[in-house]
């Protein structure tokens, strides 16, 4: 939806300055305004139709048994 994609992302420009570590996280395909709102998108044991969306555009996919907060660190560091 276009303007839930453009509310999202006055939100963000709004509180904060910069791109450059803010992360998006969804798990379904309703999710991709936002994660395509952010620097770092990340599909968290996401729908299958998110996991072929996450997959064609890169984007980091995490799952529950992943040591997600070591993957997060990575992905800002």
């Amino acid at each position: 939806n276009l303007a839930l994609k453009e509310v999202k992302k006055e939100i963000i420009n709004k509180h904060y300055r910069s791109y450059d570590k803010i992360i998006g996280f969804g798990d379904t395909d309703q999710d991709v305004a936002i994660l395509e709102s952010v620097k770092i998108p990340v599909a968290m044991n996401p729908s299958e139709r998110l996991r072929t969306i996450a997959t064609e555009r890169g984007w980091t996919i995490l799952n529950e048994s992943d040591d997600v907060i070591s993957k997060v660190e990575e992905l800002i560091s």
